[in-house]
């Protein structure tokens, strides 16, 4: 089954493998931006600003 999108009454279907790759992407992106924003978070503490 793969994910519809109703745009002007027409179903735009998309395929699993490009949902899931889409997933995938963004957990990697949220990872990396975790991570960036906890060493600016305790760069900040530590330097006291």
């Amino acid at each position: 089954m793969g994910w519809g999108v109703f745009r002007n009454d027409t179903i735009v279907r998309f395929p699993n493998w490009l949902i899931r790759g889409i997933a995938m992407q963004n957990k990697r992106v949220a990872r990396k931006i975790r991570k960036e924003a906890m060493q600016q978070a305790s760069r900040r503490f530590y330097s006291g600003n």
